[in-house]
């Protein structure tokens, strides 16, 4: 007899399970319901391992999704492990939040110790999985080692976090060498998990906000005539220039040069302390500046003139030859 399937099926989501159910449910517990359902009535059973492969998600999501069902009576599990869909209607309604202006607390993530067997059993059955580890390779610039593809799949784990978000993770810790550790990587995740960011879009949010200040630094660093990497609370003062305060590199060069005109050395305090006159003020372009200064009348002050870069640039390495020949 011809195997015969039904096309475009209509799946019966009881409307109870819709009203009651569905609006206080995870999301990936929700999906892992329905595809589950549907795969019911197709008669094309699964195991927990397709699932999260279909769904993108950890098998262990699969696994929480059943708990999470049967705690509430919609599935039953027998001592096999089988599942059976019951029916809303006679499942107790989940307790609703007393007050809706109070935000439930997120989960804490279960950091369970993974044995490397489940890993590596896990990377053999999910191609995903295995196309990912051989992308953060890639991004690390080396073969990772168990102890490290270990890290990397604890947090996908640990954290919920998509293939797609983890990547994004490694590129962001793998901006620099200092930055590139597996201690590093972890207390970020950690970090992205607290402020919520676990889609892709917060992710590339984030990736460009990062990119926003290394480009910066880069600009500051042949700026400034540095021959050093900048310390860490320099950095953090570009860093509150470029995102706090949306300055330009225009902006910033200016503050620069009234800067070296006014103490006749490169003080991050002292152009801080500009920059974040002109950010309280509103003045974030040149000629917003210039405007400023013009209204105010008289002869403007020292520090709110405008001075020629290079000539800056010139008198001040001029500055240093002499007290390198003094030092001599």
């Amino acid at each position: 007899m011809a195997e015969i399937e039904i096309m475009n099926p209509i799946i019966p989501l009881e409307s109870s399970f819709i009203e009651n159910y569905l609006p206080s449910a995870n999301p990936t517990h929700v999906a892992v319901y329905i595809y589950v359902l549907n795969l019911c009535y197709r008669n094309k059973p699964r195991d927990n391992a397709a699932i999260a492969s279909a769904l993108d998600i950890l098998e262990s999501d699969v696994i929480k999704a059943w708990k999470y069902w049967h705690k509430v009576g919609l599935i039953s599990i027998d001592e096999n492990g089988s599942i059976t869909f019951l029916s809303s209607q006679n499942a107790a309604k989940p307790e609703k939040p007393k007050s809706a202006k109070i935000a439930p607390k997120p989960e804490t993530p279960v950091r369970r110790d993974i044995p490397m067997d489940e890993i590596t059993k896990r990377v053999e059955s999910d191609k995903a999985l295995s196309e990912t580890l051989s992308m953060a390779q890639m991004i690390w610039g080396r073969p990772l080692t168990g102890s490290e593809i270990k890290v990397i799949y604890s947090i996908l784990d640990w954290y919920s976090f998509s293939n797609e978000v983890l990547l994004m993770l490694l590129e962001y810790c793998a901006a620099d060498e200092k930055t590139k550790s597996m201690k590093y990587l972890e207390s970020t995740a950690e970090g992205w998990a607290a402020d919520g960011i676990t889609s892709v879009k917060a992710a590339e949010k984030v990736l460009k906000k990062k990119e926003k200040e290394r480009t910066m630094l880069k600009k500051c660093a042949a700026m400034f005539s540095l021959e050093r990497a900048f310390s860490d609370r320099e950095a953090e003062y570009i860093a509150n220039w470029t995102n706090t305060f949306g300055m330009s590199e225009a902006m910033i060069k200016e503050a620069y040069a009234r800067t070296t005109v006014n103490t006749g050395k490169l003080s991050f305090p002292y152009m801080n302390k500009i920059l974040e006159s002109w950010h309280k003020s509103g003045i974030k372009t040149i000629a917003a500046l210039k405007e400023a200064e013009g209204t105010r009348g008289g002869k403007p002050a020292k520090q709110q003139s405008n001075y020629d870069f290079d000539d800056i640039e010139r008198r001040e390495f001029e500055r240093r030859m002499k007290k390198n020949d003094g030092e001599a």
